[in-house]
């Protein structure tokens, strides 16, 4: 048994490698984005959310649950931070921007972490860059496997 098959039996979820293959229903606006985290080989997602909006109020904040390998959590976080757009407007204090994130620390041994992100946006036309962030964030999350400093795969937001 693999070290990452004894968290998942400690944490009595089934192997988020196999969503693709058991036709999981995932969120078509995020689907791909999931599969792709999946194939890497140190970050797997185990629930996840697109987020949804009703009229002009969000009804359902986005939100990935990851299982992230301890030895590349600064990697993931540096790739996480790149999911939120920075504010153009630096006179504007408080400094905010338009997404914003909630990180949770959940269960974790000394070889797997469980990593909670909900998304914040203050408007339904953020949604779709995020999206975008998250499609990029789930490149670099797959071909990090491939370099593991985690820095293989280089794009700009």
């Amino acid at each position: 048994m693999t070290k990452f098959d004894s968290f998942l039996k400690k944490i009595k979820y089934p192997d988020p490698r196999n969503l693709k293959i058991n036709n999981v229903e995932i969120d078509y606006e995020i689907k791909d984005i999931i599969y792709r985290i999946n194939e890497s080989d140190w970050c797997f997602t185990v629930w996840c959310c697109a987020g949804h909006f009703k009229e002009s109020s969000l009804n359902s904040a986005p939100y990935i649950v990851f299982i992230v390998e301890n030895s590349m959590k600064n990697t993931f976080f540096s790739y996480l931070h790149q999911t939120i757009n920075r504010s153009k407007n630096k006179s504007i204090l408080p400094l905010s921007s338009p997404i914003a994130m909630n990180i949770s620390l959940g269960y974790y041994d000394k070889h797997y972490s469980m990593i909670s992100v909900h998304w914040y946006l203050s408007n339904k036309d953020v949604l779709s860059k995020l999206h975008k962030n998250l499609e990029v964030f789930s490149y670099k999350v797959k071909y990090a496997k491939n370099n593991r400093s985690g820095f293989g795969y280089q794009h700009s937001f």
